[in-house]
């Protein structure tokens, strides 16, 4: 199974059954600028404090992933579209960066666990 990893508790997802799998129901292609403020405050509010220190560049192309769970309740999180390859190479050089649009695009209809790192 895919997992959703979130690495703090986030408001978006206290109405959520993260006891059971989450289904991936589309995923859009979006640029900082066109995110608004009501959006984002949504989307990175914590359970705990103020919002997680994503910072969102206007110029950047960021996915957002919307989900269902088992009881039809949506949510959505924000992820980088371009991933560094200096994570997964030693030689960073040989490809900069790998775009992650088309992987989350493939998967699509397909159940993910949802990982609360730091709980």
């Amino acid at each position: 199974m895919y997992k959703i990893k979130f690495n703090k508790k986030y408001k978006k997802l206290n109405n959520i059954d993260t006891e059971f799998p989450v289904t991936l129901l589309n995923v859009f292609n979006q640029r900082g600028l066109n995110m608004s403020k009501a959006f984002l405050h949504y989307d990175t509010s914590l359970v705990i404090g103020e919002h997680n220190q994503l910072e969102i560049l206007e110029n950047q192309n960021y996915l957002v992933l919307l989900f269902k769970d088992c009881k039809d309740q949506i949510f959505t999180t924000i992820r980088k579209r371009y991933e560094s390859e200096r994570k997964y190479s030693p030689h960073p050089w040989d490809n900069p960066e790998i775009d992650k649009f088309e992987y989350y695009w493939n998967l699509r209809g397909k159940l993910f666990e949802v990982v609360i790192e730091n709980e």
